[in-house]
């Protein structure tokens, strides 16, 4: 009786073992990083040289039907110490609006960095890849009417060492809720 009570209860762990693995495996693969798209024979991104002095941009923003809302238009400041950055955002949007951010870069080893910024959830993680830096985050912000989470996925595509295009798709429960497009270009005094 004891051994087939032995039986019984290694079985059960290992059952319950295998249940947590399969639980944790999944937990992991939606924490996957999407896959990054980018050019083979293009100049590789190095964000801290890219966000590094004055740029400036222009946007449209698309809703989830891909639909143009709104348009703005973006003044940036970088400055680094070593792998340290702070980048100054400031938007003034068709409507009259402005709006800021600042966000803190840390860069990492092998092109990976982090960064956290006042209005984040939690910080944020980025990687770059050939011609391309990723960053994934969420916002805390107003979205039809009301402050909600929404996650963000901006890819950095640079065109050339003076000029990038900006594709950040938000999404809110996985769906996505809009797009914006940016284009970037390092003033002529940064360069």
């Amino acid at each position: 009786m004891k051994s087939a009570l032995k039986i019984i209860t290694i079985a059960i762990i290992l059952q319950f073992a295998a249940s947590c693995e399969s639980l944790l495996n999944k937990s992991q693969a939606k924490k996957a990083l999407p896959p990054i798209d980018y050019l083979e024979n293009a100049s590789k991104i190095n964000l801290k040289n890219f966000l590094n002095g004055d740029l400036e941009g222009f946007a449209i923003v698309q809703n989830e039907k891909g639909l143009i809302e709104k348009s703005y238009t973006a003044k940036v400041n970088g400055k680094w110490d070593d792998g340290r950055g702070t980048v100054q955002y400031n938007f003034i949007f068709n409507d009259g609006k402005k709006d800021s951010r600042t966000w803190l870069i840390t860069m990492n080893d092998e092109g990976n960095y982090t960064v956290i910024g006042h209005d984040f959830s939690s910080p944020a993680q980025g990687r770059q890849q050939g011609n391309v830096a990723q960053l994934l985050y969420n916002l805390t912000t107003p979205y039809k009417d009301k402050k909600q989470k929404i996650d963000f996925e901006d890819n950095i595509y640079l065109v050339d060492s003076s000029s990038a295009i900006i594709i950040s798709v938000m999404k809110i429960d996985n769906a996505i809720v809009g797009k914006s497009i940016i284009a970037l270009k390092k003033s002529s005094s940064s360069n």
